[in-house]
């Protein structure tokens, strides 16, 4: 199973000699292999930015290629599959209620 992994908590946080960031937002990311795949929980009033760094992904069936983004709004849960050696970077923040 794969896992998004948090990459800035010392920034949120203010440790490891970064200065904060000042904003209501969590950045992950991951790897997939092909067809390894992650659900993702939103809380209520978030939403989330997903960005295919390299690769393929599936966003909830929809297919999107390195370089492609998504934003996901008003749903509880989405799912992020990898369709080839892929990295993505997945924002969660506030929902602007413009997505």
């Amino acid at each position: 199973m794969i896992t998004l992994r948090v990459v800035n908590q010392d920034v949120i946080q203010g440790g490891g000699g970064f200065d904060t960031i000042g904003q209501d937002v969590r950045l992950l990311a991951g790897r997939f292999s092909p067809g390894q795949q992650v659900a993702f929980d939103l809380a209520s009033g978030r939403g989330a930015w997903l960005h295919v760094a390299t690769g393929s992904a599936r966003l909830d069936g929809q297919d999107l290629g390195g370089g492609d983004g998504a934003y996901v709004s008003r749903q509880d849960r989405f799912t992020i599959e990898g369709r080839d050696p892929t990295e993505v970077v997945l924002w969660d923040l506030p929902d602007t209620g413009k997505g």
